[in-house]
């Protein structure tokens, strides 16, 4: 294991001890190691070993709501910037827009249709590529030329969402993120692991975990809304925490509880019910 993994192994380690944040965790724990440890050396050149990807948040629940057909995976930072159910719907309306390009039909096949035919051939280091990633920065949209990537904009993001050469998914992830290195033709191929993200099920209705924070409350701008004087205007949230899910008190009033204990937070795990109020929060990663 190298330098850099080891130390990146032992600062997820603490995060999952102690729920800091990564940058904080790093801190502490380059501030613990022994002077005599070298520091990770820098990287010099391009990369000889695939280089891992933490967060693909899995959206294929909620992009089913909108139309899409096929699994459909968002870069984490992407879906902390913007909603997104914003832009799932502003895919399928622009896979909507090019029903006469042909350029487009195996990327519309996939994700109106979930038709998961032959893909066109990649073209390794085409330099075509590097100019559709260029157009898309200027503000344009279309099809990549080997078929397999449609840039889009939405709310003035640059956005690129490419059919991943491993498995029959739509990659979606802003046109800057590490993730576009992942997306055909446009970079080398790396390892990305995606995060599983827990589903809330609250009064007969599913709510994925889509974003690193979910808030329920009684005020109308939690994105789960109980309207009940025994729920505090933000009563919890869920939060993840490196490749955890954690559900968190915000200082309510009547708290959280879990089998008849009252807690203040707690790593969720499958079929986790929680108590707030009289209401029960069950958990399940179960698609």
């Amino acid at each position: 294991m190298t330098a850099k993994r080891d130390l990146k192994r032992r600062v997820r380690d603490r995060q999952a001890k102690t729920g800091e944040s990564y940058t904080a965790a790093r801190r502490h724990v380059v501030a613990a190691r022994p002077t005599a440890e070298p520091a990770p050396p820098e990287p010099t050149g391009a990369p000889t070993t695939p280089i891992p990807v933490d967060a693909l948040i899995d959206l294929t629940e909620a992009a089913t709501t909108v139309g899409l057909r096929c699994r459909v995976r968002m870069s984490e930072e992407l879906a902390a910037t913007i909603s997104p159910a914003r832009v799932l719907i502003a895919l399928r309306d622009v896979l909507l827009a090019t029903l006469r390009d042909p350029a487009s039909d195996f990327l519309r096949g996939l994700g109106l249709y979930g038709d998961v035919g032959a893909a066109p051939a990649a073209r390794a280091r085409d330099p075509r590529q590097a100019q559709f990633v260029e157009r898309v920065r200027a503000g344009f949209g279309g099809t990549s030329p080997d078929g397999r990537a449609l840039g889009l904009h939405v709310d003035g993001v640059a956005i690129i969402c490419a059919a991943w050469r491993h498995e029959p998914t739509l990659i979606v992830c802003a046109l800057d993120d590490a993730l576009l290195r992942v997306l055909s033709g446009l970079g080398p191929a790396l390892a990305a692991r995606p995060l599983l993200a827990p589903v809330l099920e609250f009064g007969g209705t599913r709510y994925p975990m889509v974003k690193p924070r979910f808030v329920i409350g009684r005020h109308p701008t939690c994105d789960l809304q109980i309207k009940d004087g025994l729920i505090s205007r933000r009563h919890a949230s869920v939060i993840r925490n490196g490749p955890n899910w954690y559900i968190k008190d915000l200082e309510s009033t009547s708290g959280i509880f879990y089998k008849g204990m009252q807690i203040d937070n707690k790593r969720i795990e499958e079929g986790d019910t929680f108590l707030v109020g009289p209401y029960e929060l069950r958990f399940t990663f179960r698609r």
